[in-house]
């Protein structure tokens, strides 16, 4: 899997797994992405910020929206916790649908000096 990755993609300078509201972190006890970002992080070798985005607003689960409500649910409701002094970061997903997560935090990424986002999710939803 590292493998893979590695020759497909121009290497990002760190990965930021997608974080979950506390609420919902408290709730399931783990954050999937979280996990995956671990995992990837080890094996590529490459820095895994944690902490350094948090989810301040609780939002519906995604599942249940359309590309409208997700966007108007996620408006805001990212926010930066930490400074992030790489310019090349990769988003870690698991289920990338529309790209409404990765967008409102790849907005915060670059507004805070990131230069390049990447999405990297387990899988894609048709």
């Amino acid at each position: 899997m590292g493998e893979l990755i590695e020759s497909s993609f121009e290497r990002p300078d760190a990965l930021i797994a997608v974080p979950m509201h506390i609420s919902r972190l408290r709730e399931r006890g783990y954050n999937h992405s979280t996990l995956i970002a671990q995992h990837l992080s080890k094996t590529l070798k490459i820095p895994l910020l944690t902490g350094s985005i948090g989810k301040s607003k609780a939002t519906p689960p995604q599942a249940q929206q359309s590309l409208k409500q997700r966007k108007k649910n996620l408006a805001g409701s990212f926010s930066i916790k930490k400074n992030i002094y790489a310019k090349n970061v990769a988003i870690i997903d698991d289920v990338v649908t529309t790209g409404s997560t990765a967008e409102e935090i790849a907005k915060i990424l670059k507004i805070n000096g990131v230069d390049y986002v990447q999405v990297w999710g387990i899988a894609h939803t048709l």
